[in-house]
């Protein structure tokens, strides 16, 4: 997610916040935890961004990826050490 987030950054998420809206997210695919971006999309689609332009936007859809693509909570706060 770099530039938004920098390799290192400690982030708080809200666990209660898994109804996705615009905003940061953490997401889990398989053994992996994502940090994305999700844009809501038309007819129940999500868009998973990172801001790092190495990394191609991926659209899911709500109903048929969300067992593969659990919302963990959203980013609330970042921070890191100097």
């Amino acid at each position: 997610m770099e530039p938004t987030l920098k390799d290192g950054s400690i982030i708080v998420i809200d666990e209660t916040s898994t109804k996705p809206v615009d905003g940061i997210y953490v997401l889990r695919r398989d053994d992996t935890l994502l940090v994305k971006r999700i844009q809501l999309r038309e007819k129940g689609i999500l868009r998973l961004i990172s801001d790092n332009k190495n990394y191609e936007p991926e659209d899911i859809s709500i109903k048929t990826d969300s067992d593969s693509f659990p919302i963990l909570g959203r980013v609330v706060w970042s921070g890191h050490n100097c």
